[in-house]
């Protein structure tokens, strides 16, 4: 099995399909599969901010569902990893990615290709 590339955000590498953002410090933070969705959304286009309207259609959610999950996002990658833009929608802030406290930071490897073949080592 072939390890999904991994994404440069800020000082941390995300790998799309996993839910798992690593950062610099081997640190692990797993998303929920929604919470990767929006990420994964933000992430294509990453200076343009996301009008509400096309994150409802694409995630098939209301603006409220899309907030809570923005919410979660910021608690574990910092309050300014995604930005609001009041009326438009959101962006992806790369440089406000940050390693929160220790929420979420899973101990063992939370990728199994890593441990058994060795990858970023």
């Amino acid at each position: 099995m072939r390890p999904p590339r991994a994404v440069w955000v800020g000082g941390a590498r995300f790998f799309p399909g996993s839910g798992c953002v690593v950062f610099e410090d081997e640190a692990i933070v797993e998303l929920t599969v929604r919470e990767e969705e929006l990420f994964e959304l933000l992430l294509r286009a990453p200076r343009v901010t996301r009008p509400w309207g096309t994150l409802c259609e694409e995630m098939a959610m209301s603006e409220d569902s899309i907030k809570q999950l923005a919410s979660g996002i910021r608690a574990k990658l910092g309050p300014t990893a995604i930005l609001a833009h009041k009326g438009l929608g959101y962006r992806i802030n790369p440089k406000g990615v940050v390693r929160v406290g220790s929420l979420q930071v899973v101990t063992r490897p939370a990728i199994p290709w890593k441990a058994a073949k060795g990858v970023g080592a």
